[in-house]
This record gives structure tokens, sequence and C-alpha cells, in this order.
């Protein structure tokens, strides 16, 4: 998450209760950074399969 800007690091964090809160919907998480709920919906597909390329990449065998 390192490459990420904050904005988007703080987009997952809300969205899926990383710091200590409940997981937000994306309406909610859209509502609270000010942002449309779409933008939520791209950027939390693209962060998704980012992970997924790099959990592949650190285990190719399994």
């Amino acid at each position: 998450m390192e490459r990420h800007p904050a904005r988007e690091r703080k987009l997952i964090l809300l969205r899926y209760g990383l710091a200590g809160q409940p997981p937000l919907t994306q309406l909610e998480t859209a509502q609270l950074l000010q942002i449309s709920r779409s933008y939520v919906s791209r950027f939390e597909t693209h962060a998704l399969d980012q992970l997924r390329k790099g959990w592949l990449q650190e285990s190719p065998g399994e």
C-alpha cells in the first residue's frame, strides 16, 4: 500500500475497517472523503487487483 497516495490508503482503511472501526459502505466512504461512489468502486477494484498480483508474484508455486 505504500505506493498509493494517502487519500487512497485512507479509502481502503475506511472501506474495510482496517483502522479499528467497522467497515463502511462504498457510499459512506465516498461521502466521508467527498468523492463519488463510483471512484470508490473503481479504486477498490484496482487496489484488489494490485494485491492479487503482488501475492501471485510472492508465491508463484502456490
